[in-house]
């Protein structure tokens, strides 16, 4: 026999190894003669299958959707026992949530500057990794790049390139008009409009992702 971790790795186990482990998991599950089980296991979870299942299956449990009557019963989430007959108690069986993946490395993102004459806004280019730290869950099944994570990983790193060790005093007009997806490639483009204000806008293959303005002061030397 050969069993899947849930990473996908597999191991060999023997016939005999497996048995042993189910019956010791079987054995873990209390079940009392006349208790009603609750299966709130997902099917993919092995408490579904094991103590979920089997170990009620093993104390004489039918499987049925009305615990009316029923010694041992054995029910999804959404048909859990509504109600106990004298002398019954219910015995859930639930596993505890997946711990949570570990957070991406937080990584500056490297930029190549265009050259440009004197005069002409400046424009950086990079690319925005799938792993980067700014997509995790934002959002699971449609990762976008949000926008405060634009400003400090996309538009600061440039407006600093451009203009040395300056800092942000306020953003205004800010527009974000289009996704930022894992795997883009941006070009960031700074242009000064006066005194210590300049506009910056984010593009990707020539469309406009976002825009903005910001106040900028200079940062003391340590």
């Amino acid at each position: 026999l050969r069993l899947f971790d849930a990473d996908g790795r597999g191991h060999a186990i023997d016939a005999a190894t497996l048995a042993r482990q189910i019956d010791a998991a079987l054995a873990a599950v209390p079940l009392p003669p006349g208790a009603v089980v609750g299966n709130l296991c997902l099917p993919a979870d092995p408490a579904a299958l094991v103590p979920g299942l089997l170990a009620p299956l093993v104390a004489g449990a039918c499987v049925v959707g009305d615990p009316a009557g029923a010694a041992v019963v054995v029910a999804p989430r959404a048909a859990a026992p509504a109600r106990l007959a004298p002398g019954q108690r219910l015995v859930a069986i639930d596993v505890a949530p997946l711990p949570p993946p570990p957070a991406p490395p937080r990584r500056a993102l490297a930029f190549t500057a265009a050259p440009t004459a004197p005069g002409e806004p400046m424009r950086f280019a990079t690319t925005v990794p799938p792993d980067h730290f700014g997509f995790a869950g934002h959002f699971p099944t449609y990762p976008v790049l949000s926008g405060a994570v634009q400003l400090h990983e996309l538009v600061l790193p440039c407006l600093r390139l451009a203009w040395g060790q300056v800092a942000p005093v306020a953003f205004t007009d800010l527009k974000f008009l289009a996704r930022i997806a894992p795997g883009d490639a941006v070009e960031v483009v700074v242009r000064t409009v006066g005194g210590d204000r300049c506009e910056f806008e984010i593009l990707r293959a020539g469309t406009r992702c976002s825009t903005g303005r910001v106040s900028l002061r200079a940062e003391p030397r340590p």
